[in-house]
């Protein structure tokens, strides 16, 4: 399903303060084990929103595509 190394942009479904609440974010598949897809966002200093809220830092996410919460990832060119 996910190929190791490549981006892709998760959608996920989280409930929020007034129902279900959908977020869409581009992480790098780092590493695949059963339907746990290991995340991973590289920190950035050159964001062109740097200047008013400082750089991004690097992150680190375990996704359970099984969860009910997932609810798609689609490849992004690099």
């Amino acid at each position: 399903m996910f190929e190791v190394g490549k981006k892709y942009r998760f959608i996920t479904v989280d409930a929020g303060e007034h129902g279900p609440e959908q977020s869409q974010e581009v992480w790098t598949v780092a590493k695949i084990v059963g339907t746990l897809a290991h995340l991973h966002m590289p920190a950035d200093n050159d964001s062109k929103f740097a200047e008013f809220s400082g750089p991004t830092p690097e992150r680190n996410m375990i996704l359970n595509t099984a969860s009910v919460c997932f609810h798609s990832a689609t490849p992004v060119a690099d």
